[in-house]
């Protein structure tokens, strides 16, 4: 009962796409179109996927994926008759001229502080049905649930969405801490689904957090300012080393020269250091007075941002900038 994660690439997409419903079983032309939607999303980061393996057959067993939303998307959700929150972001994602609910980091970097804040979705969950037992179907979900909270943790989060399928998950939402907002008037439909199909839009918001503290959704919400200001640039390449992928992987992901991903890494491990030095935070195995990038074990450095996922975020590091000012 072995199971592995590893992030979406193109070859997942079309066993993605296949095993997926949540109303694109009635969209089959948007379905087809979503291995391309999934690629450009993943590009622009706007969209983080895990896919799920039987490391003991090597077969797929699930998917997930996430994103931050604009406040819009939620009101529309919030006052929806209807269901299937997936399809509304990727039909708006080939509306061409529309504002995309889906926020990119340019975006997101304006919202992410305390004072705004950001919505952080599930955009899409599926597993292999019929294929586990129940205790192999509960590590599936356990692995998922760690991996949301690893690529949605670090952000200044004000609303938390996701939306399920079937009565028999209404236990599971409510252990991880999410409120039902609605069952989509279904008692007003003219053929309700079936049980194991029941639609529910759930989430938790930053006021309603006191209540769920213990639950896995609340850490979501315990937000740490950054310190360190990576650009943007950085922090691409800093979440993709994070993922184990190297140099050359992060080069051609990002279209870089390899040359430039060396200056990027020699920029990072200075600005480490400076900030190790002022004592503004302190990452074992960079010690003041080293010099060198060669001497600044990037492990190390990785084990650290895993512990600190805010260094990882779009951030405005003017808007902290001036927030500090003002406090003085």
């Amino acid at each position: 009962m072995a199971f592995s994660l590893h992030f979406g690439q193109v070859s997942d997409f079309r066993w993605c796409a296949e095993v997926l419903e949540d109303g694109f079983e009635e969209r089959p032309a948007l379905a087809r179109k979503l291995p391309e939607i999934w690629a450009r999303l993943i590009v622009e980061d706007a969209l983080t996927m895990i896919v799920t393996v039987d490391e003991k057959t090597g077969q797929r067993a699930a998917f997930g994926a996430g994103g931050i939303v604009s406040d819009s998307f939620v009101e529309l959700m919030e006052q929806a008759a209807t269901p299937n929150l997936a399809v509304r972001l990727m039909d708006r994602e080939l509306e061409q001229g529309q504002q995309k609910y889906l926020l990119r980091p340019k975006e997101i970097q304006t919202l992410n502080h305390r004072k705004r804040g950001v919505n952080l979705c599930v955009v899409h969950y599926s597993e292999v049905e019929n294929r586990y037992t129940a205790d192999e179907y509960r590590v599936i979900r356990d692995k998922a649930v760690h991996a949301l909270l690893a690529t949605q943790a670090g952000y200044a989060a004000k609303r938390f969405l996701m939306e399920f399928y079937g009565e028999q998950d209404l236990a599971f939402s409510k252990a991880f801490g999410v409120d039902v907002i609605s069952d989509y008037g279904h008692k007003t439909w003219t053929q309700p689904p079936r049980a194991e199909r029941r639609p529910f839009l759930a989430g938790l918001s930053a006021g309603g957090i006191q209540e769920k503290w213990g639950s896995p959704i609340a850490s979501l919400f315990s937000y740490v300012e950054p310190r360190l200001f990576f650009t943007v640039t950085q922090q691409r390449i800093l979440v993709r080393a994070s993922r184990g992928e190297s140099d050359i992987q992060i080069s051609k992901k990002l279209g870089i020269m390899k040359s430039t991903i060396r200056e990027h890494w020699r920029a990072i491990y200075d600005k480490v250091f400076q900030a190790t030095k002022a004592g503004t935070v302190k990452v074992a195995g960079i010690a003041t007075g080293e010099s060198g990038a060669g001497r600044r074990p990037r492990a190390l450095l990785l084990q650290w941002l895993a512990d600190h996922p805010e260094e990882l975020r779009p951030v405005d590091q003017r808007y902290f900038e001036r927030a500090a000012s003002a406090k003085r």
